[in-house]
């Protein structure tokens, strides 16, 4: 998971990042091209750890509405972000490109950690870039474009329409970044 550490040992070089992505966290990753319900397509003990939320009224004895609220909320946020809609759905171009390419975007829009550590990528330059993802990268890199993080897509649209090469359909949606580049590089 991260740049310093060797990605083949894992928790052997002790990045244990890397082994919890490897064991847990890629379940979800399997969902390249997300749609609403990928959010809480989790590893069990993922899922374990996502709703400890609900544990905090109950060890504070609060009332049990702020249960309800927080199980709510903890059960209906990764809908909007994993919806593969632009602005005005969820706004989720963003971690589209994400589950498509897995080394950019990271983090969430209002917490600016992908542009510090150098992994944020603006949707509207991957569409620019005809949904090539290395020319995209370059041109993040060298900054040549004025967007900004949230500008999202084209309002109402879903992340790959309009380019000339649409993302793959929802039943296509456990087919990993890596088969679909190497499909597209044989189409070539």
């Amino acid at each position: 998971m991260h740049p310093w550490w060797n990605r083949k040992l894992g928790l052997a070089d002790g990045d244990v990042g890397a082994f919890l992505y490897r064991w847990v966290h890629s379940l979800h990753h399997k969902s390249s091209n997300p749609g609403p319900f990928s959010g809480l397509s989790m590893h069990p003990v993922e899922h374990f750890l996502y709703y400890t939320c609900t544990l905090l009224p109950l060890v504070l004895c609060l009332h049990p509405l702020h249960f309800l609220y927080v199980k709510f909320h903890a059960d209906i946020a990764p809908l909007g972000g994993h919806d593969g809609y632009a602005e005005p759905g969820g706004g989720a171009d963003f971690h589209y490109l994400h589950h498509a390419h897995f080394e950019v975007n990271y983090g969430v829009p209002l917490i600016d950690f992908d542009r510090l550590f150098g992994t944020w990528m603006d949707y509207r330059v991957y569409k620019a870039c005809g949904g090539d993802f290395l020319a995209a990268k370059r041109a993040t890199a060298a900054g040549s474009h004025g967007a900004t993080i949230g500008d999202g897509g084209s309002e109402g649209s879903k992340p790959g329409e309009g380019d000339p090469e649409p993302s793959p359909p929802r039943s296509e949606g456990t087919t990993s970044a890596t088969t679909r580049r190497q499909k597209k590089s044989k189409a070539l």
